[in-house]
């Protein structure tokens, strides 16, 4: 009989123990959970510029939006080229 009381009793305290820092965990987790700060950016954001603006920003200099243009236009000549070579393309 001592042996069934003594499960009982540490069974409580194990359901007590879960529910206390349950509760603890869920009330102090705020804004600095390891879930929140997991899905935070590793730097500030500086927000979106802009269309063409910031895109022209980033090339360098040397190279005329012309010559962007250009290069482009032969990316997808090859890609058209190479759909066309495997059929996946008609």
């Amino acid at each position: 009989m001592n042996v069934i009381l003594l499960t009982i009793f540490i069974g409580l305290v194990l359901v007590f123990l879960f529910i206390a820092l349950f509760f603890q965990y869920f009330c102090s987790r705020g804004a600095f959970s390891p879930d929140r700060e997991s899905l935070l950016p590793l730097e500030a954001d500086s927000g979106y510029q802009g269309g063409a603006s910031s895109f022209k920003a980033s090339t360098s200099s040397a190279e005329s939006s012309s010559d962007i243009q250009a290069r482009n236009g032969d990316l997808v000549k090859l890609t058209k080229q190479t759909m066309l070579e495997k059929g996946s393309l008609r």
